[in-house]
């Protein structure tokens, strides 16, 4: 099943469909997960081309649908594009990837085979490689047929700041949803408003609140419901970090009505050279009980190479799934191979593979999932990119950035920035064109640390302005 491949209406009805088992208690917290649409990180908020019906975490998600938590090989349509540039300072020619089109398969268990499942296509790029717009089709059988089309705006520092979605319905686009972003001027999101058409007019649908830190960290994001002439508190998030800007805790509340309530509380440690090394989940009961927990492995080189998840039985820790991953001579993650545990032993879950183009960017991606005896495929996904390359950056006027530098690149989410020269500001957008990071007034030779190591692993850019000028570079998060 892919929630992607369906309009938000019909994702709001297949999770309610898996929640019919829960108490009606734990089905109210976990709708709101699905509605609740921010990212957990101390990252800025994130849009998914367009999807109104973004998922609170991928952690949490996973974890109350009882799948396994999966952050390292964790992939759909719109996380960003793994692959492994070289270490360099930056250059004004910078080779990055923008998609034209990519397509969707399911798995089959009659044909036993792939089969088509919905496809993006009309993909557009503005002249600073942001992405436009594009459309959604589905396939039913026999032929595509349209699902959802989004148009994306920006302004003038690149932030996204509206998008308008529409979905096919008799034959023709209506309007289904829009985001209107409102943009402080540290250039962070302060409010992401969604509306929703009801057949005449917009309507107020849900709205998120942000505060940052003087770091432009995430501190605190409450999500609102509107109901029918005023605003309601859902849900709220509370992020708090080291003094590497790691997230080292994550607190989800849900409003009773007068006060917040705590529902869950994630820890995150690191290791000395800042690699995730855990993720521990908790649940409130009056106290703090154990939950989850996923703790990850690193060779000598700090590249991952696997994860162990366990459930807490009430006394200690049972094995659920453990991860093992594979990557070629270029150190691309090209295998991911998930097993489950039964109780007396280890059984084949789940298989992932990727393929690379000459450049390192990622062309294909497919998951199968196996039985309850690891030996027959019962469903999987597979996606196909189509792109091509542009080469970004100005060679002229912003000479000091010859002279910057970032490392280590790749990295498993910790970067250290350093320019010779004043740099007014930096930025670090995904390939969708979201920023997910931004900070001004670089002084010159004082290093910069940033923390990604809560983003999905792949291509960012590394934006660097001054005036009209900008160069960009790309950065790996492996």
């Amino acid at each position: 099943m892919n929630l992607f491949g369906m309009n938000v209406l019909q994702n709001i009805n297949v999770i309610l469909n898996l929640l019919k088992l829960t108490t009606m208690k734990n089905a109210t917290l976990y709708v709101l997960f699905a509605l609740c649409f921010k990212a957990y990180s101390q990252n800025k908020p994130m849009s998914f081309e367009g999807l109104p019906l973004r998922l609170h975490t991928k952690k949490n998600v996973s974890s109350h649908l009882n799948k396994p938590v999966h952050l390292a090989g964790t992939h759909s349509i719109y996380n960003d594009l793994c692959q492994k540039p070289d270490h360099q300072f930056l250059k004004p020619n910078t080779l990055i990837q923008l998609i034209d089109s990519f397509y969707v398969w399911q798995w089959d268990t009659i044909r036993n085979g792939w089969v088509y499942n919905y496809k993006s296509v009309n993909r557009t790029y503005d002249a600073n490689n942001n992405l436009k717009s594009q459309t959604v089709k589905n396939w039913n059988g026999s032929t595509w047929v349209n699902d959802t089309r989004n148009t994306y705006t920006f302004d003038m520092h690149q932030n996204m700041i509206s998008d308008f979605q529409e979905v096919w319905k008799a034959g023709k686009w209506e309007n289904q949803f829009r985001t209107t972003n409102s943009i402080d001027a540290k250039n962070n999101i302060s409010t992401s408003l969604i509306e929703q058409w009801n057949i005449s007019a917009w309507e107020n649908w849900t709205k998120d609140i942000y505060t940052y830190d003087v770091n432009n960290l995430v501190t605190t994001s409450i999500t609102q419901f509107w109901n029918v002439s005023k605003w309601v508190n859902g849900s709220k998030l509370i992020n708090g970090y080291d003094s590497n800007k790691n997230l080292i805790s994550f607190l989800f509340q849900l409003w009773n009505g007068s006060t917040w309530e705590n529902q869950e509380n994630t820890i995150y440690t690191y290791n000395a050279t800042n690699n995730l090394t855990s993720i521990l989940v908790q649940s409130w009961v009056g106290n703090w009980i154990n939950s989850l927990l996923t703790t990850y492995t690193f060779d000598a080189n700090n590249v991952e190479t696997g994860s162990l998840d366990q459930n807490w039985n009430g006394s200690s820790w049972d094995n659920t799934y453990r991860r093992f991953n594979t990557y070629n001579g270029n150190k691309d993650l090209v295998n991911v191979l998930q097993q489950s545990w039964t109780g007396t032993a280890w059984i084949l879950y789940s298989l992932e593979s990727r393929s690379y183009d000459a450049n390192h960017f990622l062309k294909n991606y497919g998951v199968r999932y196996f039985n309850e005896t690891g030996k027959k495929v019962e469903s999987g996904d597979s996606t196909y990119y189509y792109f091509h390359t542009v080469v970004t950056g100005i060679a002229d006027d912003i000479d000091a950035i010859h002279m910057s530098i970032v490392y280590p690149n790749p990295s498993h989410g910790e970067f250290t920035y350093v320019c010779k020269s004043d740099i007014p500001a930096i930025e670090i957008l995904n390939l969708m064109g979201t920023r997910i990071y931004a900070m001004d007034k670089i002084q010159p030779n004082q290093p910069v640390k940033i923390n990604l190591s809560n983003c999905s692993k792949g291509i960012y850019l590394l934006r660097e302005i001054k005036g009209t000028k900008s160069v960009s570079k790309r950065i790996v998060i492996e």
